[in-house]
C-alpha cells in the first residue's frame, strides 16, 4: 500500500490513484477481509495522497478546488476542461475518504495522536492538515 502523505510512484494520475484505492476497497470488501481498521487505513492514505495530487496539480493556477466547484455548480461541468474535472474529482474523493476516515476513527475512539502513531506518521505534518481539513470538510 502507499505511504501516508506520498504521492505513489505507481500512479501520478488523479483517476488512476482513485481507482486503486476504490479496487482495494472492493476488493477487500468482497472478500469480507474489510475490516474498520483496514478501511481506516485505506482512507487516511487515499485521502492524504490524493490531496497531495490535487494540490500539486493545483501548482500554478489561478483557482482552487472550493472556486472550481463553484464554477462548475453556475456554469456546468461542460463549461470545464479535462484537467478541471479530474481535479474535481480528486477533490471530491478526498473529501468523501475523509469523511469516511473520520466517521470510522470516531467509531473506533482512536484520537489523531495515536492513529498517527499506528501509521508511523510525522503528528507535526498531518495532523494539523486533518484539523484543516476538518474546517473545510464541516463548511460544506
Amino acid at each position: 500500500m502507499a505511504r501516508l502523505g506520498h504521492t505513489p510512484s505507481w500512479d501520478n494520475d488523479i483517476n488512476g490513484q482513485i481507482q486503486i484505492y476504490d479496487r482495494i476497497i472492493m476488493a477487500n470488501k468482497q472478500g469480507q477481509t474489510d475490516t474498520k481498521a483496514f478501511l481506516l487505513g485505506v482512507y487516511v492514505v487515499g485521502w492524504a495522497n490524493l490531496d497531495i495530487a490535487v494540490k500539486k496539480a493545483l501548482h500554478g493556477k489561478s483557482y482552487n478546488c472550493q472556486q472550481l466547484s463553484r464554477r462548475a455548480e453556475k456554469q456546468g461541468m461542460g463549461n470545464l476542461s479535462s484537467e478541471e474535472i479530474q481535479l474535481l474529482h480528486g477533490y471530491s474523493y478526498s473529501v468523501i475518504y475523509f469523511r469516511e476516515f473520520r466517521k470510522i476513527q470516531k467509531e473506533l475512539s482512536i484520537d489523531d495522536k495515536t492513529l498517527m502513531q499506528m501509521l508511523q506518521v510525522d503528528n507535526d505534518a498531518i495532523i494539523p492538515k486533518m484539523h484543516e481539513w476538518d474546517k473545510i470538510v464541516n463548511k460544506q
